[in-house]
């Protein structure tokens, strides 16, 4: 574990950058668009607004996927993503079974 932390320290501090990134942008988002002081609050309903927040989320998840230090990383801004690919190459070697347990 500690060579695998020595080895890719600046993937996980891209995917660090990644989560930081995304969870700045729905904050600041979140507060311009759901406020109730806010224009934007007072002049659209209730759909439209949950409809710009999507978008801009979305938005926001395509730019850090698309960035040059999220193409290095995977993009994994998830940490259960990066859990599971971790999980996935420490398994290597083992049989794995696609058949339901029953059978």
């Amino acid at each position: 574990m500690i060579s695998s932390l020595r080895n890719n320290w600046p993937e996980y501090l891209m995917e660090g950058w990644a989560l930081g990134t995304f969870l700045f942008s729905a904050g600041v988002f979140a507060v311009i668009l759901f406020y109730s002081g806010s224009s934007i609050n007072e002049n659209f309903n209730g759909l439209t607004i949950r409809f710009l927040f999507g978008i801009v989320i979305g938005l926001t998840a395509i730019g850090i996927i698309y960035s040059p230090w999220g193409k290095q990383s995977g993009a994994h801004m998830n940490p259960a993503v990066t859990l599971a690919f971790w999980g996935e190459r420490s398994n290597r070697g083992t049989r794995r079974s696609t058949s339901s347990p029953t059978s």
